[in-house]
């Protein structure tokens, strides 16, 4: 990994360094801010819900219809900006969810999977993917702060999960942990850690290769 790094420092002169992977040796990258977390799947072919989740769908599910859809219309954009506003994020965190747009008008096998109440307002909306031969991803999940239903985001993952069984796939990837109300409800549906993620950014001093 050094040896890379020195090359791609060689080559572009980077004013700025993002390295992400399993694992980053520390003397790569003294000095530098970061974070350590770990994605999460859910074995589809194993899954066994938990009775408390199972509740939880069945109530969100008598107040709302999801709706598979490609789409991302106004609506989609106040929660996500809604989402933005809640809370302190990074920079490129922040562009990532300005991008989720253009990301779904370029991925054809991405959708998303929205939930409505009765007067056809969007309570919440996840974003999914099902490219891969085996694997689904579960991408964003993004809830009205105004009218919150309790276990709106349950009943939208029990549907992309139905999505991804009726496709074929054996497992989701459902992302990082981020923070542990996130890492709760992914563990709570039997998601587990599969791969380390380590991520620093950096300026590299001038000369420093």
């Amino acid at each position: 990994m050094g040896a890379v790094l020195e090359e791609a420092i060689r080559q572009f002169s980077p004013r700025e360094i993002a390295l992400i992977a399993p694992a980053i040796p520390p003397d790569l990258t003294a000095g530098s801010q970061g974070s350590s977390d770990a994605y999460y799947q859910l074995d589809l072919l194993n899954l066994s819900i938990p009775q408390k989740t199972r509740n939880m769908i069945n109530r969100a599910g008598e107040e709302l219809r999801v709706k598979r859809v490609r789409g991302f219309g106004a609506e989609h954009r106040q929660l996500v900006e809604e989402f933005l506003k809640s809370r302190p994020l990074d920079e490129a965190t922040d562009w990532i969810f300005q991008k989720i747009p253009d990301y779904l008008y370029s991925v054809p096998t991405a959708a998303i999977f929205e939930a409505r109440n009765r007067a056809g307002e969007l309570i919440a909306f996840d974003v999914a993917e099902f490219g891969a031969k085996d694997w689904a991803m579960y991408l964003f999940n993004f809830t009205a702060r105004e009218r919150p239903v309790p276990g709106a985001s349950d009943l939208l993952l029990a549907e992309i999960i139905n999505q991804a069984l009726t496709e074929k796939k054996s497992k989701i990837n459902l992302g990082l942990g981020i923070n542990p109300g996130v890492t709760f409800f992914k563990t709570k549906w039997g998601g587990v850690p599969f791969v380390p993620y380590a991520f620093r950014q950096y300026s590299p001093a001038p000369g420093s290769y």
